[in-house]
């Protein structure tokens, strides 16, 4: 559940506008309608994400995972620090080097 309206508005715009710019719903995208009350809105994973978009830039504050492919490390490295915001950050692997290094370089908190 998001806190109002307004912010379940503000989740809604983001998803729309980064869909308009080429974004892919691989699913949820829009307003729980199952809900009578409250501010629900689906869980969303998006891709084919640009990076300078908004949903890439400013903090989502809603349950949005936007994803976009790099070719490497270092690019991921690269894209997750190219944002003023960064509140968390995350890695998926099971090479413990790539972790080491991404604590080291990634910049978040």
């Amino acid at each position: 559940s998001l806190l109002s309206k307004a912010q379940l508005d503000k989740v809604s715009g983001m998803v729309e506008r980064a869909v308009a710019a080429g974004a892919k719903v691989e699913c949820g995208g829009q307003k729980d309608s199952t809900k009578d009350k409250g501010y629900y809105y689906l869980p969303t994973v998006l891709t084919n994400v640009q990076q300078d978009s908004e949903i890439m830039q400013d903090e989502i504050f809603g349950p949005v995972l936007p994803v976009m492919k790099v070719k490497d490390l270092a690019e991921a490295i690269e894209k997750a620090n190219d944002s003023y915001y960064g509140l968390t950050s995350s890695i998926f692997t099971n090479n413990t080097n790539n972790v080491q290094r991404a604590m080291a370089e990634l910049r978040f908190g």
